[in-house]
């Protein structure tokens, strides 16, 4: 089926008309304001709603800035699209026959993952070209510095979870809001493991304190799933090749960021409590019941799953709740298109790991595979793939970059080498 659709996609079209196609500065400048309010966008919310957020308005200042490039719309969608509409469309559909009352809500899901898929259908070209990527993996971070910064402030803080002794933004999940700042904290370790003129560059120094500021905020947010995610990343860039030519000062780096984490963990008390409990009570927060209760459901509608919406309708029936959420992004595929959406789901994982495992420059290989590692396993405690960070992050590890010659198959970014 990935194979099918890869050549209907890509190899059946043609070289893509973005191949050398410059990119103007306004859209390059509307996607870095676009990715630094990321980590931000919970200061658009009201207490009531999420519905209206700025990341919206420098969402539609992106699309509006392709006036300049209009092929950046207008070309043909990459595997990972087609997969990923296709995922949705499918659950949509599905919907329509199992829940056809709430097809509504589902079309709002359904709109929400198309915005996505349309920023990652504009990024991923201008993502191709290194200096680009780079820069709006900086503006992420600055966007996440700002917002952990407002965080150990206590400014804007959402009210209800701090009275619970946890702390985000807005009305913003403190799960999402660990695990957008645990994306921006793993991305400047290879930064630093790739910084060749330590000498000639001493201020690369000044990513451990942001380092440091950033794990203090995702810790101060309570989420245990945040705090593991972070950790787990580390696996990729503890075990791919880095620039820097001494190992020994790599392996420094690495424990460097290990003991910061850990030390600020074992002085946050409230992150100790919840691992204690975790621990010797097996407290999971409900979501051992509501993992049970999704696996139960789609083993009743295996290959077609519920549809997008009605799975939340059917697992509300478990917890006696009009709507219940997940908590795992695999769980949510496979309830809402079944076996054949978990498919479409696994070839775009897979053509992102594809596409960084032939990446040259090794510190954006790095950047890639700690990036995807983080939101795939924040998406097992939280449902990740309506929200912008996750969409980043996959285009972050699979820019699109494509040959004006007579050959069809994808080359890769040039190195910053």
């Amino acid at each position: 089926m990935t194979a099918w659709l890869e050549d209907v996609f890509i190899k059946r079209h043609g070289p893509s008309p973005v191949a050398a196609l410059p990119i103007p500065w306004v859209i390059k400048g509307a996607l870095l304001v676009f990715v630094c309010l990321i980590p931000l966008e919970s200061l658009g919310h009201d207490e009531t709603t999420s519905s209206f957020t700025i990341t919206r308005m420098a969402g539609v200042l992106l699309l509006a800035s392709c006036i300049y490039r209009p092929r950046l719309i207008l070309r043909r969608p990459e595997l990972i699209t087609g997969l990923g509409f296709l995922l949705m469309t499918l659950a949509l559909i599905r919907t329509l026959f199992t829940e056809p009352d709430q097809l509504a809500y589902a079309f709002g899901r359904y709109v929400t993952w198309f915005q996505m898929l349309v920023f990652f259908h504009i990024a991923t070209p201008i993502l191709a070209q290194a200096t680009n990527r780079i820069l709006a993996i900086y503006a992420y971070i600055a966007g996440a510095c700002l917002t952990a910064v407002l965080l150990l402030l206590g400014l804007g803080l959402n009210v209800v979870m701090q009275e619970k002794g946890r702390t985000s933004l807005g009305n913003l999940d403190p799960n999402i809001q660990a695990s957008v700042l645990g994306l921006a904290a793993i991305w400047l370790i290879p930064f630093l493991l790739n910084n060749r003129q330590p000498i000639r560059k001493p201020w690369f120094l000044l990513l451990l304190p942001l380092f440091t500021l950033l794990v203090s905020a995702v810790l101060l947010t309570g989420s245990r799933g945040g705090l593991i995610a972070l950790m787990a990343a580390f696996i990729p860039v503890l075990f791919t090749r880095s620039a820097l030519p001494n190992p020994t000062a790599k392996i420094a780096i690495l424990a460097v960021g290990l003991f910061v984490i850990t030390m600020i963990a074992f002085h946050d008390e409230g992150m100790m409590s919840r691992f204690q409990h975790s621990i010797y009570e097996g407290d999971t927060a409900g979501r051992d019941y509501l993992f049970s209760s999704s696996l139960d459901l789609w083993l009743k509608r295996p290959w077609l799953g519920w549809g997008l919406g009605a799975n939340e309708v059917a697992l509300g029936g478990y917890t006696n709740t009009f709507y219940r959420d997940m908590h795992n992004i695999y769980l949510y595929v496979l309830t809402a298109a079944g076996v054949v959406g978990g498919g479409f789901l696994a070839g775009m994982i897979f053509r992102s790991f594809k596409t960084v495992s032939q990446t040259p420059d090794l510190m954006l290989r790095q950047v890639a595979l700690s990036g995807l590692v983080l939101v795939l396993v924040s998406g097992s405690t939280i449902t990740i793939l309506f929200l912008k960070f996750f969409w980043f992050a996959l285009a972050c590890a699979t820019p699109i970059v494509w040959r004006a010659d007579k050959s069809l198959r994808p080359v890769q970014p040039f190195s910053t080498a």
